[in-house]
Protein backbone atom coordinates (compact mmCIF):
# COMPACT_ATOMS: atom_id res chain seq x y z
CA UNK A 1 0.00 0.00 0.00
CA UNK A 2 3.02 2.23 0.43
CA UNK A 3 2.62 3.02 -3.46
CA UNK A 4 -1.15 3.48 -4.06
CA UNK A 5 -3.86 5.00 -1.75
CA UNK A 6 -5.60 4.02 1.56
CA UNK A 7 -8.52 4.73 4.01
CA UNK A 8 -6.61 5.11 7.30
CA UNK A 9 -8.71 4.25 10.41
CA UNK A 10 -8.01 5.42 13.79
CA UNK A 11 -9.23 4.07 16.92
CA UNK A 12 -8.96 4.96 20.35
CA UNK A 13 -5.62 3.14 20.76
CA UNK A 14 -4.17 6.20 19.75
CA UNK A 15 -5.54 8.24 22.16
CA UNK A 16 -6.24 6.65 25.33
CA UNK A 17 -3.11 7.86 26.95
CA UNK A 18 -4.39 11.21 26.67
CA UNK A 19 -8.38 10.44 27.15
CA UNK A 20 -8.43 6.76 29.42
CA UNK A 21 -9.95 3.71 28.35
CA UNK A 22 -13.11 2.91 27.14
CA UNK A 23 -14.42 1.34 30.30
CA UNK A 24 -12.98 4.64 32.09
CA UNK A 25 -14.87 6.71 30.36
CA UNK A 26 -18.05 4.88 30.56
CA UNK A 27 -17.53 4.65 34.58
CA UNK A 28 -16.74 8.30 34.36
CA UNK A 29 -20.31 8.94 32.64
CA UNK A 30 -22.05 6.94 34.93
CA UNK A 31 -20.91 8.34 37.83
CA UNK A 32 -21.80 11.86 36.83
CA UNK A 33 -25.10 10.69 36.28
CA UNK A 34 -25.81 9.13 39.74
CA UNK A 35 -24.75 5.99 39.16
CA UNK A 36 -21.81 4.05 41.15
CA UNK A 37 -21.41 0.80 40.08
CA UNK A 38 -18.06 0.34 38.13
CA UNK A 39 -17.50 -1.24 34.92
CA UNK A 40 -14.09 -3.39 35.13
CA UNK A 41 -11.54 -3.22 32.31
CA UNK A 42 -12.46 -6.89 30.86
CA UNK A 43 -15.83 -5.37 30.22
CA UNK A 44 -16.95 -6.41 26.48
CA UNK A 45 -18.29 -3.60 24.07
CA UNK A 46 -21.69 -4.61 24.76
CA UNK A 47 -21.77 -4.48 28.16
CA UNK A 48 -19.56 -1.34 27.52
CA UNK A 49 -22.66 0.00 25.76
CA UNK A 50 -25.46 -1.03 27.83
CA UNK A 51 -23.51 0.74 30.74
CA UNK A 52 -23.37 3.88 29.15
CA UNK A 53 -27.39 3.01 28.23
CA UNK A 54 -27.91 3.03 31.82
CA UNK A 55 -26.36 6.45 32.11
CA UNK A 56 -28.09 8.18 29.38
CA UNK A 57 -31.64 6.34 30.53
CA UNK A 58 -31.00 7.93 34.73
CA UNK A 59 -30.32 11.33 33.04
CA UNK A 60 -29.57 12.48 29.50
CA UNK A 61 -28.51 16.07 30.32
CA UNK A 62 -25.80 14.97 32.63
CA UNK A 63 -24.66 12.57 30.10
CA UNK A 64 -24.00 15.00 27.30
CA UNK A 65 -22.66 17.37 29.77
CA UNK A 66 -19.95 14.45 31.38
CA UNK A 67 -19.32 13.40 27.69
CA UNK A 68 -18.56 17.12 27.02
CA UNK A 69 -16.60 17.67 29.85
CA UNK A 70 -14.01 14.40 28.94
CA UNK A 71 -13.65 14.79 25.49
CA UNK A 72 -14.21 18.49 25.05
CA UNK A 73 -10.92 19.51 26.78
CA UNK A 74 -7.71 19.00 24.94
CA UNK A 75 -5.89 16.49 27.42
CA UNK A 76 -1.95 16.86 26.66
CA UNK A 77 -0.25 16.69 23.44
CA UNK A 78 0.13 13.74 20.54
CA UNK A 79 2.70 14.34 18.07
CA UNK A 80 1.45 10.95 15.62
CA UNK A 81 -1.74 12.91 14.14
CA UNK A 82 -0.03 15.33 12.67
CA UNK A 83 2.77 12.33 11.34
CA UNK A 84 -0.38 10.51 9.95
CA UNK A 85 -1.80 13.37 8.39
CA UNK A 86 1.26 14.20 6.11
CA UNK A 87 1.29 10.34 4.81
CA UNK A 88 0.79 10.79 0.91
CA UNK A 89 -0.98 7.92 0.61
CA UNK A 90 -4.03 8.58 2.39
CA UNK A 91 -7.73 8.66 0.66
CA UNK A 92 -9.44 8.93 3.52
CA UNK A 93 -9.26 9.52 7.22
CA UNK A 94 -11.76 7.62 9.29
CA UNK A 95 -11.79 7.50 13.59
CA UNK A 96 -13.95 5.89 15.66
CA UNK A 97 -13.15 8.27 18.51
CA UNK A 98 -14.66 11.90 19.87
CA UNK A 99 -11.80 13.67 20.97
CA UNK A 100 -10.79 16.55 19.02
CA UNK A 101 -7.09 15.84 18.98
CA UNK A 102 -7.06 14.69 14.68
CA UNK A 103 -9.55 17.16 13.86
CA UNK A 104 -7.37 19.95 15.72
CA UNK A 105 -4.45 18.79 13.51
CA UNK A 106 -6.59 18.08 10.39
CA UNK A 107 -7.59 21.81 10.74
CA UNK A 108 -4.16 23.09 9.78
CA UNK A 109 -4.03 24.25 5.94
CA UNK A 110 -1.31 22.46 5.23
CA UNK A 111 -3.43 18.86 5.54
CA UNK A 112 -5.55 19.95 2.49
CA UNK A 113 -8.77 18.25 4.79
CA UNK A 114 -12.25 18.84 5.39
CA UNK A 115 -13.77 17.38 8.40
CA UNK A 116 -17.27 14.98 8.61
CA UNK A 117 -18.93 14.07 12.08
CA UNK A 118 -21.83 11.69 12.56
CA UNK A 119 -24.51 11.92 10.96
CA UNK A 120 -23.16 14.32 8.48
CA UNK A 121 -20.68 11.75 6.80
CA UNK A 122 -20.39 14.23 3.31
CA UNK A 123 -18.31 13.93 -0.14
CA UNK A 124 -15.17 16.49 0.64
CA UNK A 125 -14.56 19.51 -1.90
CA UNK A 126 -12.56 18.21 -4.68
CA UNK A 127 -8.35 18.32 -3.52
CA UNK A 128 -9.78 17.95 -0.27
CA UNK A 129 -9.20 15.01 2.11
CA UNK A 130 -11.92 13.73 3.88
CA UNK A 131 -11.63 13.29 7.73
CA UNK A 132 -14.94 11.81 9.22
CA UNK A 133 -15.71 11.00 12.69
CA UNK A 134 -17.03 8.30 12.62
CA UNK A 135 -18.99 8.23 15.73
CA UNK A 136 -19.10 11.73 16.22
CA UNK A 137 -17.05 15.02 17.05
CA UNK A 138 -17.05 16.74 20.87
CA UNK A 139 -14.90 19.62 19.75
CA UNK A 140 -13.92 21.63 22.68
CA UNK A 141 -17.38 22.73 23.49
CA UNK A 142 -19.27 21.66 26.62
CA UNK A 143 -21.92 19.70 25.49
CA UNK A 144 -22.45 17.79 22.56
CA UNK A 145 -25.25 18.53 20.58
CA UNK A 146 -28.60 15.71 21.12
CA UNK A 147 -27.82 13.19 18.16
CA UNK A 148 -24.88 13.97 17.01
CA UNK A 149 -22.40 11.13 19.02
CA UNK A 150 -22.62 7.32 19.40
CA UNK A 151 -21.53 6.04 23.04
CA UNK A 152 -24.54 4.19 24.35
CA UNK A 153 -26.39 1.23 23.17
CA UNK A 154 -29.30 3.09 21.53
CA UNK A 155 -27.28 5.42 19.97
CA UNK A 156 -25.45 2.80 18.38
CA UNK A 157 -28.09 0.44 17.22
CA UNK A 158 -29.55 3.43 15.27
CA UNK A 159 -26.30 3.68 13.99
CA UNK A 160 -25.91 0.78 12.90
CA UNK A 161 -29.73 -0.82 12.61
CA UNK A 162 -30.10 -4.60 12.79
CA UNK A 163 -25.62 -5.22 13.74
CA UNK A 164 -24.86 -3.50 10.08
CA UNK A 165 -27.40 -4.61 8.14
CA UNK A 166 -29.71 -2.38 7.68
CA UNK A 167 -28.91 1.38 6.17
CA UNK A 168 -27.82 4.24 7.73
CA UNK A 169 -25.23 7.05 6.96
CA UNK A 170 -22.49 4.93 9.06
CA UNK A 171 -23.16 1.70 7.22
CA UNK A 172 -23.00 3.27 4.16
CA UNK A 173 -19.72 4.89 4.31
CA UNK A 174 -18.25 1.59 5.80
CA UNK A 175 -19.52 -0.43 3.73
CA UNK A 176 -18.05 1.41 0.53
CA UNK A 177 -14.77 1.70 2.22
CA UNK A 178 -14.28 -2.07 3.00
CA UNK A 179 -16.08 -3.42 -0.30
CA UNK A 180 -13.42 -1.07 -2.54
CA UNK A 181 -10.58 0.54 -0.84
CA UNK A 182 -7.73 -0.61 0.50
CA UNK A 183 -7.92 -0.27 4.58
CA UNK A 184 -5.17 0.35 7.41
CA UNK A 185 -6.74 -0.36 10.82
CA UNK A 186 -4.17 1.42 13.44
CA UNK A 187 -5.30 1.70 17.16
CA UNK A 188 -8.60 -0.11 16.72
CA UNK A 189 -10.05 -3.11 18.73
CA UNK A 190 -13.15 -3.77 15.85
CA UNK A 191 -14.88 -5.65 18.99
CA UNK A 192 -18.03 -3.49 18.68
CA UNK A 193 -21.30 -5.92 17.26
CA UNK A 194 -21.97 -4.81 14.03
CA UNK A 195 -17.74 -5.64 12.61
CA UNK A 196 -18.51 -9.10 12.21
CA UNK A 197 -21.46 -8.41 10.40
CA UNK A 198 -20.18 -5.81 8.24
CA UNK A 199 -16.92 -7.29 7.62
CA UNK A 200 -19.03 -11.31 6.25
CA UNK A 201 -21.31 -9.03 3.66
CA UNK A 202 -18.49 -6.96 2.10
CA UNK A 203 -16.12 -9.99 1.90
CA UNK A 204 -19.43 -11.29 0.23
CA UNK A 205 -19.95 -8.68 -2.10
CA UNK A 206 -16.05 -8.64 -2.79
CA UNK A 207 -16.31 -12.64 -4.18
CA UNK A 208 -19.90 -11.74 -5.99
CA UNK A 209 -18.79 -8.89 -7.56
CA UNK A 210 -15.15 -10.21 -8.68
CA UNK A 211 -13.64 -7.25 -6.79
CA UNK A 212 -10.15 -5.99 -7.22
CA UNK A 213 -8.08 -8.98 -5.36
CA UNK A 214 -5.64 -6.29 -5.02
CA UNK A 215 -6.65 -4.93 -2.80
CA UNK A 216 -5.46 -5.24 1.26
CA UNK A 217 -6.64 -4.69 4.46
CA UNK A 218 -4.68 -4.62 7.41
CA UNK A 219 -4.54 -4.26 10.90
CA UNK A 220 -1.59 -3.14 12.94
CA UNK A 221 -1.61 -4.65 16.36
CA UNK A 222 1.00 -4.38 19.24
CA UNK A 223 2.33 -7.66 19.86
CA UNK A 224 3.11 -8.11 23.30
CA UNK A 225 6.60 -7.85 24.02
CA UNK A 226 8.56 -9.98 26.10
CA UNK A 227 7.48 -9.78 29.30
CA UNK A 228 9.77 -8.44 32.74
CA UNK A 229 9.32 -10.81 35.82
CA UNK A 230 11.81 -11.91 38.39
CA UNK A 231 10.36 -14.73 38.97
CA UNK A 232 11.07 -16.91 36.44
CA UNK A 233 7.73 -19.19 36.78
CA UNK A 234 5.90 -16.34 36.49
CA UNK A 235 7.59 -15.25 33.48
CA UNK A 236 6.83 -18.88 32.09
CA UNK A 237 3.00 -18.49 32.76
CA UNK A 238 2.73 -14.82 31.88
CA UNK A 239 4.26 -15.48 28.43
CA UNK A 240 2.20 -18.51 28.10
CA UNK A 241 -1.16 -16.26 28.43
CA UNK A 242 0.14 -13.43 26.60
CA UNK A 243 0.82 -15.85 23.68
CA UNK A 244 -2.41 -17.49 23.75
CA UNK A 245 -4.23 -13.93 24.02
CA UNK A 246 -2.08 -12.85 20.69
CA UNK A 247 -3.56 -16.44 19.03
CA UNK A 248 -6.73 -15.39 19.73
CA UNK A 249 -6.63 -12.04 18.86
CA UNK A 250 -5.07 -13.03 15.34
CA UNK A 251 -7.51 -15.78 14.74
CA UNK A 252 -10.76 -13.24 15.37
CA UNK A 253 -8.95 -10.44 13.08
CA UNK A 254 -8.39 -13.06 10.18
CA UNK A 255 -12.17 -14.17 10.46
CA UNK A 256 -12.72 -10.13 9.40
CA UNK A 257 -10.89 -10.81 6.70
CA UNK A 258 -7.67 -8.75 7.96
CA UNK A 259 -3.90 -9.39 7.23
CA UNK A 260 -2.13 -9.08 10.82
CA UNK A 261 0.90 -7.12 11.06
CA UNK A 262 2.07 -6.88 14.26
CA UNK A 263 4.38 -4.48 15.63
CA UNK A 264 6.65 -4.42 19.55
CA UNK A 265 4.83 -1.50 20.99
CA UNK A 266 8.14 -0.02 22.88
CA UNK A 267 6.62 2.12 25.17
CA UNK A 268 3.10 4.86 25.64
CA UNK A 269 4.48 7.35 23.01
CA UNK A 270 3.92 5.38 19.57
CA UNK A 271 7.55 4.40 18.62
CA UNK A 272 7.03 1.12 18.33
CA UNK A 273 3.94 2.06 15.42
CA UNK A 274 5.90 4.73 14.26
CA UNK A 275 9.02 2.33 12.90
CA UNK A 276 6.07 -0.01 11.41
CA UNK A 277 4.78 2.63 9.87
CA UNK A 278 7.91 4.48 8.14
CA UNK A 279 7.65 2.89 4.78
CA UNK A 280 4.54 4.77 4.17
CA UNK A 281 6.34 8.60 4.29
CA UNK A 282 10.27 8.46 3.68
CA UNK A 283 10.79 11.68 6.33
CA UNK A 284 8.63 9.52 9.32
CA UNK A 285 10.44 10.61 12.56
CA UNK A 286 12.63 7.77 14.29
CA UNK A 287 11.16 7.97 17.71
CA UNK A 288 9.22 10.92 19.59
CA UNK A 289 8.68 11.60 22.95
CA UNK A 290 5.40 13.96 23.26
CA UNK A 291 3.95 15.27 26.16
CA UNK A 292 3.67 13.64 29.14
CA UNK A 293 0.50 12.16 29.55
CA UNK A 294 -2.03 14.83 31.40
CA UNK A 295 -3.78 12.63 34.33
CA UNK A 296 -7.90 12.46 33.64
CA UNK A 297 -9.30 13.62 36.77
CA UNK A 298 -11.47 10.81 38.58
CA UNK A 299 -14.58 13.77 39.07
CA UNK A 300 -15.59 15.59 35.98
CA UNK A 301 -18.65 16.31 37.42
CA UNK A 302 -18.23 19.69 38.89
Amino acid sequence: MTSSKCVLFIGSGLSWNNYGKWHEIVNTVRASCGLPEQLPESATANQLLDGAQEARNKDYSAYLQSLGRWFGTVRGDNHLYTELLRIPSIKAYVTLNLDPLLAIRARQPEHKCEIFSYPDLGTPERGRIPVYYLHGLIDEEPTPATDKIIFSRSEYDLAYPNNGKGESPVTRLLKGFLEHENICFIGCGLREPAWPQLSAECAALRKQFHADKSKQRIILLPKPHKLQCEDDRNLAHDKSSADAQWSDNEAYYQQLGLIVVPYDPEDNYHNGLRKRLKPFWQNWPQSVRPAEKVEVPHDVTA
